[in-house]
C-alpha cells in the first residue's frame, strides 16, 4: 500500500490534482469553498475528497462522523454544484 500512496506539501491552487484518488483537507469553511470549482474541474468522478470539520456548501457528503467531525464526498456524486 505504501507505493500506492504519496503525500503532496505545497499549495493547492498551485498543485495539479487531477491524479489524485483521494484528497484530505483540514482547510478553513473559506478554503474548502473557494477549492470547490478547481476539485471539479480537476478530480475524475470517483475520487473522494475527506475534509476534518469544515464542510463544502452545496455538496451533499456521501458519509458523516459527526464524532470526529469528518466529511466524505466523492466528485460526481451531488458535487456538481
Amino acid at each position: 500500500l505504501s507505493k500506492k500512496t504519496g503525500l503532496i506539501w505545497g499549495n493547492f491552487f498551485h498543485s495539479d490534482l487531477s491524479e489524485a484518488t483521494i484528497v484530505t483537507l483540514f482547510l478553513s469553511q473559506a478554503a474548502n469553498n473557494n477549492l470547490k470549482k478547481k476539485l471539479i474541474q480537476e478530480l475524475k468522478p470517483g475520487t473522494r475528497i475527506v475534509s476534518y470539520y469544515w464542510t463544502f456548501y452545496g455538496w451533499r457528503p456521501k458519509k458523516v462522523d459527526r464524532k470526529f467531525g469528518v466529511y466524505l464526498y466523492e466528485i460526481g456524486s451531488e458535487t456538481d454544484t
